[in-house]
């Protein structure tokens, strides 16, 4: 499951940073890279048993919200997630806050979007609020030189080649 929501979260991410023009092509890649990875860490801190009413109601557990949705918008979560997307672009990519910042008021939407609309797929059962918690659950405490298998940023990095 953990794969699957990389997996998503990887060609959205890229979707839309490769229709950005204010991105100069040569840090497109980078971009994708530290996006996803501080998309899937943040939300590894938020899809938590502690957290999960605030994150069903993200979600939409009553039905999919759009990007647009005031919902996902004025969501503390998704404005957690803008800041770790904005600090990641700007400290590892190298970018101005301006260009980070639309990133992450663009891509951060979106991506709970796209997970609002396959929890609340009724064809999907196998993606829904229970199975993206558990998927991040089971991943966070993990290393590999731990003997637990890879974590989460370890699988982020081995869908970059790295």
């Amino acid at each position: 499951m953990l794969e699957n929501i990389i997996s998503l979260v990887k060609d959205k991410v890229g979707d839309m940073i490769g229709k950005e023009a204010d991105i100069p092509e040569e840090k497109k890649g980078e971009a994708v890279q530290a996006t996803t990875a501080s998309l899937i860490d943040g939300l590894k801190d938020y899809a938590t048993p502690e957290n999960i009413t605030s994150f069903a109601s993200l979600l939409g557990t009553g039905g999919a919200h759009s990007e647009d949705s005031s919902a996902i918008r004025q969501s503390n979560i998704t404005q957690g997630l803008q800041s770790n997307v904005i600090s990641s672009l700007t400290s590892k990519v190298g970018l101005d806050k301006g260009s980070a910042s639309k990133i992450a008021l663009l891509v951060v939407p979106a991506v709970i979007a796209l997970f609002s609309h396959k929890a609340n797929d009724r064809s999907d059962s196998g993606f829904n609020i229970s199975s993206i918690v558990n998927a991040f659950k089971g991943a966070s405490g993990r290393s590999a030189s731990s003997g637990g298998g890879e974590s989460i940023m370890e699988k982020v990095g081995s869908f970059f080649g790295k």
